[in-house]
């Protein structure tokens, strides 16, 4: 199941920017994560899910396509699926200094999150 994008607000310190982060469910019984959506536990059931800050890193699951435009001039940008380290997966679009599509399981990193899309930004790790 596809995690619905839900971007944490952005609070920076003084002398710090703030940073972009998924947001996630950590059920407290079995330990399994799931959408932000959800409210109940996809693998127990259970209703006590914890919310938790994901790291942003992953790996691509699959692939849907590739897009070469004159904009990015010498990089791509190819829709897919990132496998987050916490075990869910989000829609995504990977942007990266190639010619090449991505293989699956490149490891990415999280670039960023706009309110309202319906895919994260990721980078190659």
């Amino acid at each position: 199941m596809l995690q619905t994008l839900q971007p944490e607000e952005k609070t920076a310190e003084p002398g710090q920017v703030g940073q972009d982060a998924l947001r996630f469910r950590r059920c407290a019984w079995c330990r399994s994560a799931t959408e932000h959506t959800r409210t109940l536990c996809r693998v127990c059931g259970s209703s006590d899910l914890d919310e938790e800050r994901s790291q942003g890193s992953g790996a691509i699951g699959w692939t849907t396509g590739v897009v070469h435009t004159q904009e990015l001039v010498h990089r791509i940008r190819q829709t897919c699926v990132v496998t987050l380290d916490e075990g869910f997966t989000v829609p995504a679009t990977v942007e990266a200094q190639a010619i090449e599509a991505l293989p699956t399981g490149t490891r990415v990193r999280l670039a960023g999150l706009v309110p309202g899309e319906k895919a994260a930004l990721f980078v190659p790790a």
